[in-house]
């Protein structure tokens, strides 16, 4: 799917590493910062509304043997007003064909810091966020 087949309601989703678990049940908006080695892009899920945000989660582990904490998710909508210089662009990958990118470079540092606050907002509002045990 392009970005304009998108619908304010889909799903982004984020998955969360064990480390940006805060309290055991809490993230902070560090989860929606690009990793150094991504090139100021955000690698996230882009779903429909009518799949299951939990389904990222057993994808990730399936593919990639790692233990995630768990996955926060906001909707297209939230993300795309978080700034309106962030572009949300598809970028499937041979193990995922709903991975997408988020890109944070056309904003400053302070733009970024609070696009991000923003989408952590969003995503603890969410009651479908699982943080697992480490049986999960």
């Amino acid at each position: 799917m392009s970005a304009s087949q998108y619908q304010d309601d889909d799903w982004v989703l984020r998955i969360i590493h064990p480390d940006a678990v805060i309290d055991g049940a809490r993230f902070n908006s560090e989860i929606f910062r690009p990793r150094d080695e991504d090139n100021g892009k955000l690698s996230v899920y882009l779903y429909s509304k009518d799949n299951h945000p939990e389904s990222a989660l057993y994808h990730w582990r399936r593919n990639f043997k790692s233990r995630p904490a768990g996955i926060a998710g906001i909707t297209y909508g939230e993300a795309t007003r978080a700034n309106s210089k962030l572009r949300i662009e598809p970028s499937p990958t041979k193990n995922n064909q709903d991975h997408a990118l988020i890109d944070m470079n056309p904003l400053n540092p302070e733009e970024q810091r609070q696009a991000m606050r923003t989408m952590a907002k969003h995503a603890e509002k969410r009651r479908f966020i699982s943080v697992l045990s480490p049986e999960g």
